[in-house]
């Protein structure tokens, strides 16, 4: 949802049908609640999709991260132990 509104997307209704089905918001509840993004002017759009893109870039960073020092993603089981992890 939130990038279909960054990227422009203005109908109430094209926005909820993109919820995920878990929300405990029916349709109309969503439609109402995202009716304000009608007058959500272009200068919001672009910070959202900037945020996005933040976001994004985060993400990935975290899974190279994860991919590089793989004992640095290991279960919460060792952190619990005491043992120190990835010490830097």
């Amino acid at each position: 949802m939130l990038k279909a509104l960054a990227d422009g997307e203005t109908n109430p209704a094209a926005l909820a049908a993109l919820a995920d089905q878990n929300l405990r918001a029916t349709p109309a509840q969503l439609c109402d609640a995202l009716s304000a993004c009608t007058d959500l002017k272009p200068v919001y759009r672009r910070l959202l999709k900037m945020a996005l893109e933040q976001l994004q870039f985060l993400e990935q960073q975290i899974g190279n991260w994860t991919r590089r020092w793989p004992i640095c993603s290991t279960s919460t089981r060792m952190q619990s132990s005491g043992w120190r992890r990835c010490q830097v």
